[in-house]
């Protein structure tokens, strides 16, 4: 069973380095006077068109909002005939992954910049962070770069990084020295660590958002003020204290039956806490329901358009993703309904108890990606109970309203949250779409015009960045080892699970050696644990009874043991794990056992696996194993 389905902080290192064949589209110049005419514009208020209208952009600011028969462009002023057409306030994307680059041309946060621009995201929530994403928020208020406004969360603080009270103050403390924006926390299931994150990021004036873990629990995520994404710990809420465990964001089959037969009443009793609380909420639906989608095939969903942004070896690791979570997520069709069922059935009651909601869709990851996956998340949300108006104001007014209660308005930069509505005095952030978003949101993945901070892209140009987008993803290939091992490539592309963690790493390293025999294993999956250049090694006695190390490569074990492996059955696993840290290093000790059948009574063979592990802010890595 999959204990954590989203651990998506290891895409944006597998979106590689673009080799781009032409530079990227470059960002316009501010605007120093820019006429919206006639345009119908969508309030987000009740249902409100205010039909034929004309709005003045001066300098990156809507300077003036009224009829058009009541308002002359200025001369000088650049004219966008928008007669027909609905004009609404540009997308905020609050969970969003960019790789840690910074935006050269055709990299790999470049290119994911691009893509979101092009469907009318211009604010977004960077929940993946890396020491690059201060550099990149930067090239995109420059000019420097096409692309929405960056909030930049700090790199995930997890049980794998984080696992004391004074580790958890200093990367708060690190990361409000370094200008992030907020504090992303992940995978925190100790409490005492969990609560010095908190109240560190309170006392230096950072807001949380992230994960919470069922040891943490709803409860005291909602006391501190945590931003919860993914309705994390919603789940187990509605559940007897014993059934909490075991689990995080995808239960197993027996508790989904258990869901399912949840009353609505304990549905609005969640609800009405969580609102009393003054709690936020970013359910992300669209990245499980595509999870949960295990009728489409991989070819179909390969296939589809959006997918020309993904270089074709993240679509492939993808693929064996799906296949690998329909294999072991031990989810059937039903069961996957009901996932599906009792999330819908949470935002819903959520939205009826008044309780704010954001969109944000967690890409790229799963067959989705930037910018579409947007779209995907507003459609999810109106699916869900919202309708469409809601729905779009969690994409536009909910977010400016969190931020606008956050200390410095949730920017280290000490922004102010005046965008996501049409109004004087708000930044000029903008879409113009054909036809109306209140009645068919799907138009509002090919906007006309996009307006980001008063830089105006019309269609011509949003069609040149996803067509570049295309081009570099195309062209990209595995990053060459750098010098400096801060973000190494893969060999392979790594599994999201097999990386997110110290334990996952180890777990998958056991699992692809072991098998039936004539069973083949995937040395794919092998090879993309080891960092460029690791070593194995196998401490054996020779014929004279002196102690010898044989130093392999990955490959060189591939070629010694395969023939072995495959001829027999071969299962081993790990019986203890003793683990010491030293700084970016941690050092386990992993005692095995081995047998030809995973239930025989008795083992061949044990011993201990001294492995050295990496991990790099994005996933981990084996540098070195030796056994005996």
């Amino acid at each position: 069973m999959v204990k954590r389905l989203l651990m998506a902080s290891i895409v944006p290192a597998l979106l590689g380095s673009a080799v781009a064949a032409a530079p990227p589209v470059s960002a316009p110049p501010v605007a120093h006077g820019l006429a919206v005419t006639g345009a119908d514009i969508v309030t987000l208020s009740g249902g409100a068109i205010l039909r034929n209208f004309t709005i003045l952009v001066a300098d990156g600011r809507i300077v003036r909002v009224g009829p058009a028969s009541r308002i002359r462009p200025p001369a000088g002023y650049r004219i966008i005939d928008a007669r027909g057409e609905t004009l609404l306030p540009g997308l905020v994307y609050m969970h969003v992954h960019l790789a840690n680059t910074a935006g050269a041309d055709g990299d790999a946060a470049q290119r994911a910049l691009a893509v979101m621009l092009s469907y009318g995201v211009t604010t977004v929530r960077s929940m993946a962070g890396g020491v690059n994403h201060i550099a990149l928020r930067d090239a995109v208020e420059r000019g420097r770069i096409p692309g929405p406004r960056i909030y930049a969360a700090s790199p995930a603080l997890h049980d794998g990084n984080t696992t004391t009270p004074q580790q958890a103050i200093a990367a708060v403390d690190r990361a409000r020295t370094a200008g992030f924006d907020l504090i992303k926390s992940h995978n925190l299931p100790d409490l005492v660590v969990w609560q010095a994150v908190q109240d560190e990021a309170r006392k230096v004036g950072l807001p949380v958002a992230g994960h919470v873990t069922n040891e943490v629990g709803l409860s005291r995520a909602l006391a501190a003020g945590e931003e919860v994404e993914h309705l994390d710990s919603a789940l187990a809420e509605l559940l007897p204290p014993g059934s909490r465990v075991g689990y995080e964001q995808v239960p197993p089959p027996a508790i989904l039956q258990q869901l399912d037969q949840i009353g609505d009443a304990a549905l609005t009793a969640l609800a009405a806490r969580v609102k009393a609380a003054g709690s936020v909420q970013d359910p992300t639906l669209a990245i499980f329901e595509r999870l949960a989608d295990m009728d489409t095939p991989v070819g179909v969903l390969s296939a589809r358009p959006t997918m020309r942004y993904v270089p074709p070896a993240v679509l492939r690791q993808w693929a064996d993703q799906h296949r690998q979570f329909a294999a072991e997520g031990g989810l059937s069709g039903v069961d996957a309904d009901r996932l599906v069922r009792i999330r819908r059935r949470i935002v819903a009651a959520y939205h009826k108890a008044g309780v704010p909601i954001m969109a944000g869709s967690d890409t790229a990851q799963s067959f989705q990606v930037w910018g579409d996956g947007m779209i995907a998340e507003i459609e999810a949300l109106a699916r869900a109970g919202l309708g469409a108006e809601a729905a779009l104001r969690a994409a536009t007014i909910v977010p400016r309203n969190y931020l606008r209660g956050l200390v410095n308005g949730g920017s280290s930069l000490h922004w102010k949250a005046d965008f996501g509505a049409i109004e004087v005095g708000a930044r000029a952030d903008l879409i113009l779409v054909k036809g109306s978003p209140l009645e068919n949101l799907a138009v509002l993945r090919e906007p006309d015009w996009v307006i980001a901070g008063g830089r105006p892209y019309d269609r011509a140009t949003l069609v040149a960045l996803r067509d570049r987008a295309a081009a570099d993803a195309a062209a990209s290939a595995p990053a060459a080892p750098p010098p400096d091992p801060a973000v190494p490539a893969a060999q392979a592309p790594a599994a999201n699970g097999d990386v997110a963690s110290a334990e996952a790493i180890i777990a998958a390293l056991y699992a692809v050696i072991s098998g039936k025999a004539g069973e083949k294993r995937n040395w794919d999956r092998f090879r993309s644990l080891f960092y460029p250049g690791a070593r194995m090694i196998a401490i054996h006695r020779d014929a004279q009874g002196q102690a010898r190390a044989r130093i392999m490569t990955p490959d060189d074990y591939i070629a010694r043991s395969q023939p072995l492996l495959y001829k027999m059955g071969f299962f081993e696993r790990e019986t203890r794990s003793r683990r010491e840290t030293f700084g970016d290093l941690i050092f386990v000790q992993s005692d095995y056992e081995s047998r030809h059948q995973p239930n025989d009574a008795l083992a061949f063979s044990s011993g201990t696996n001294s492995i050295h592990l990496l991990f790099d802010g994005t996933r981990w890595w084996i540098i070195t194993v030796a056994w005996s």
